[in-house]
């Protein structure tokens, strides 16, 4: 038996004994010696009952425990080695003996400082470990040397088993940026150890499934059986923004049965991107609407003339798409605050067609600047020379319908040739009766509506001889620096002078790369004259009745002027770069396309895919500032792509959800075209804030949302971040985070600028040897065996149990009594008096 004071200093007070005996001397006198003896031994007694129980005394009780109490600790509370463990080890045990079986989830070490708590105090406890090699660290070691100072000591099963197998999930993550709403991809690597695949290779499976609904969207891929390093891709998708976290088990045929621990992924969800399309003139972009918005995306479609009154900004879009837009569609300004919109983190996609690209006049605008590809295939100006040679002579005042003549419909096939043309091409017109007249000379057009007011006023008078006109027609485009070069035939080819030779005019014009086509005006028309003249000069020939016929031959015509630029031949398509842009698109499946537009990858951007026969650049993808844009050269509808539509739908749709997802902007909602990177995390969290040009940017107000899990529960924190230096911002963290956390870094209006996640993935594969190594290691430092046997578990340790008893209560009392005896014994005399005189 012993006494413990937890509050000793206060026995300092004894030396009130000594005051205490000077004052009860010094008031003797009045009493006799025995009385006064007595007196003073009661109040030092007072004095010392009252600082017992100040300085917290207490009775240490100790007697020989009662039983012993045995943890056993797995991965998984169904484990069966744990299981028969257990069971093996209660038929050594007696009794008053106790044997409980726990998990210990996703932390081992955490859960070995619970252990103290679960064991009562009157009984022995010890721990027994199954299978902990995988998850042995520092912490875990750590952890059971306070069990073993506790004198709790730590056993280890399965040091030299084969379980778990060499089979691992090294790292894991999203493969792109998360949007609510959009499906996106999770990439597992797995490692598998050479005892794993031998002799009996192990068959498992990655399966992926959201922590708070294991069994929805569980999706599973199978493990190769050689061993090594494998990726695997797991789709997914979340319906809400917000941090999520996704777990990934190995698991073998029978799903329940997971092998080892599970790999856990955090995710943030954005929101849902925000897509503009802009479409040409008549271009169907229904196909490629409804595929984005299936993979979750907002769509909203607008035809490019009215961007100027629905658009008051970029900005408000995560990615603008420009489908078949040809650049008169959109003004310079607009084009250039599009450009300034991309340089600061947005995201821009030009879809191919007969007005896209080269074909749409982008050449040396401010698009083209910020797309990833040149749009002169032969890296020159894609410079078109066009010469109407028209026919104004008597004939062509010949009705052809009550109120339309000829020179009607010659001056609206005039007019129409001129539309396609643009500002960097040449546009000439010669009429001629007997002879030829320059009425516009050739040059690039300026003023479009000069030149149609020009062609409105052409009149039929004269008689007709058109070869001077194509002589004159010859002689101006020789000399022209020019692409492509090409007259146009306006006429009935009834010519007053016969027996002309054309077709060595033609053949003329043909050696200096000119070619010909004709419209025959009127039924009444020379037909075989003007098809022979189309045919020598390499063109095509049309016969214009009425004006319902003008709208074809203009389309025609311009395919024939922008054949340089487009191709439309079948052709197939190959993968030059692999890349996370087409990650699970299985382009070996593909069709081919029936065409594409001609474009120039430029040097630093990266070429995807490319088109035979020369293997052109199809999708081309860059970095513009602190944005993306990609080049898509061919279109999205059932034209050029008719056959990827028809034939590989589920592909078409998700190539295009892909270079939707890669190219949008990284940041939503943050147009300041800040970059955050980061550049410490442990003690302090630290970023770096770069503009496009890589300079620091100072004067950011920046908070870190920290998310951890444990034991599958979320725990959330925030902290602003200070700028130490320039563009250096830093937090100082109260613990380093374990994995897996995810922090997200957010400005003063909730905008998202950076999302850093950094997931638990499980041990690397180990061989025997080194398990049974690391369970060595463990159970000399818990102070157990590795492998004990039923009998080893429950040897014999008498547990010596302490208890403390307070006192204080007691001395308490005791000082009371003796406080009120001392004021009796003092008081003796003249209560005897008193009781006498009553």
């Amino acid at each position: 038996m012993s006494f413990e004071f937890f509050n000793p200093w206060v026995l300092v007070g004894v030396v009130a004994v000594a005051a205490a005996a000077v004052a009860a001397r010094r008031s003797f006198a009045p009493v006799g010696r025995a009385q006064g003896t007595l007196h003073l031994a009661l109040r030092i007694l007072a004095i010392l009952a009252l600082l017992a129980a100040v300085s917290g005394i207490a009775w240490e009780r100790s007697r020989t425990g009662a039983g012993r109490f045995v943890v056993f600790l797995s991965q998984r509370p169904d484990d069966s080695r744990a299981l028969a463990a257990s069971a093996a080890a209660g038929t050594a045990a007696r009794p008053e003996d106790r044997v409980i079986t726990r998990a210990w989830g996703e932390s081992l070490d955490e859960t070995l400082g619970l252990v103290p708590a679960w064991i009562p105090e009157d009984t022995s406890g010890r721990v027994v470990l199954i299978g902990p090699e995988t998850s042995i660290d520092e912490a875990v070691i750590a952890s059971a040397r306070r069990l073993r100072d506790q004198d709790i000591p730590v056993h280890v099963i399965g040091g030299s088993a084969s379980e778990p197998p060499g089979v691992a999930i090294v790292s894991a993550g999203p493969a792109s940026e998360v949007r609510a709403g959009t499906p996106f991809d999770i990439v597992a690597t797995v490692q598998k150890s050479a005892d794993a695949a031998r002799p009996r290779p192990l068959a498992v499976q990655v399966r992926l499934s959201h922590s708070l609904a294991p069994t929805a969207q569980s999706e599973s891929r199978p493990v190769g059986p050689r061993p090594g390093r494998e990726n695997l891709i797991l789709p997914g998708r979340v319906a809400q923004m917000g941090t999520h976290l996704y777990r990934l088990d190995l698991v073998r045929s029978d799903p329940s049965n997971p092998v080892g621990p599970a790999a856990l992924v955090p995710v943030w969800a954005g929101p849902p991107l925000r897509v503009l399309l802009l479409r040409g003139a008549e271009t169907p972009v229904e196909h490629l609407s409804n595929a984005l918005a299936t993979a979750g995306m907002q769509i909203e479609t607008i035809s490019a003339d009215e961007v100027s009154s629905k658009v008051p900004q970029w900005e408000i879009y995560d990615l603008v798409m420009l489908v078949n837009v040809p650049s008169m569609g959109i003004k310079a300004k607009e084009q250039d605050a599009l450009r300034r919109y991309v340089f600061s983190g947005g995201g821009l996609v030009m879809v191919g067609g007969e007005a896209s690209f080269g074909c749409g006049g982008y050449y040396r605008t401010a698009l083209e600047r910020a797309l990833p590809v040149y749009m002169d295939p032969l890296r020159e100006p894609p410079k078109y020379a066009l010469m109407i040679v028209f026919d104004k002579s008597w004939s062509m005042g010949d009705a052809v319908a009550k109120t339309i003549h000829k020179v009607d419909l010659m001056r609206e096939v005039s007019i129409a040739a001129s539309t396609p043309m643009t500002p960097h091409d040449l546009f000439g017109l010669v009429s001629f009766d007997s002879q030829p007249h320059s009425i516009i000379e050739l040059r690039k057009i300026a003023d479009r509506k000069l030149v149609t007011d020009t062609i409105s006023t052409l009149g039929a008078f004269g008689t007709t001889n058109f070869y001077r006109a194509m002589s004159k027609a010859h002689e101006v485009l020789k000399p022209a620096k020019a692409t492509y070069k090409h007259i146009v035939l306006l006429s009935d080819g009834r010519s007053s002078v016969p027996n002309l030779n054309y077709e060595t005019l033609v053949e003329a014009m043909r050696k200096d790369r000119i070619t010909v086509s004709t419209v025959g005006v009127g039924d009444d028309c020379h037909r075989q004259l003007l098809a022979s003249i189309a045919g020598w000069g390499k063109g095509r020939t049309y016969h214009v009745g009425t004006v319902d016929r003008i709208p074809q031959i203009l389309l025609e015509e311009a395919k024939r002027m922008k054949e340089i630029l487009t191709v439309e031949v079948p052709s197939a398509v190959k993968v030059k770069t692999d890349d996370e842009v087409l990650s699970a698109v299985d382009m070996r499946t593909c069709p081919k396309l029936l065409g594409f537009n001609r474009v120039r990858a430029k040097e630093s951007a990266l070429a995807l895919l490319t088109v035979s026969p020369k293997e052109e650049p199809l999708l081309s993808v860059w970095h513009y500032g602190t944005g993306r844009a990609a080049a898509f050269a061919s279109d999205a509808w059932p034209r050029w792509s008719a056959d990827w539509l028809e034939k590989w739908p589920e592909g078409y749709a998700r190539l295009w959800a892909q270079i939707v997802q890669w190219v949008a902007r990284v940041a939503p909602g943050s147009g300041s075209g800040v970059k955050l990177v980061r550049a410490e995390f442990g003690g302090e969290l630290a970023f770096e804030a770069v503009d496009a040009w890589g300079s620091p940017v100072t004067g950011l107000s920046l908070t870190a949302e920290v998310h951890q899990w444990q034991n599958g529960k979320r725990q959330s924190k925030a902290v602003t971040l200070a700028e130490r230096g320039a563009g250096l911002y830093v937090a100082t963290l109260s613990a380093v985070p374990r994995p897996p956390y995810l922090v997200r870094l957010v400005d003063e209006e909730r905008r998202t600028h950076a999302v850093l996640g950094v997931p638990r993935t499980t041990r690397m594969p180990i061989d025997a040897a080194e398990r049974l190594k690391r369970a060595t290691e463990l159970a000399k430092a818990g102070g157990g065996r590795v492998n004990p046997k039923p009998e080893q578990i429950f040897e014999t340790r008498r547990k010596v149990v302490s208890r403390h008893v307070s006192i204080q209560p007691v001395m308490l009392l005791a000082a009371l009594v003796f406080f009120l005896l001392d004021v009796i014994v003092r008081r003796y005399t003249a209560l005897v008096r008193l009781i006498r005189n009553v």
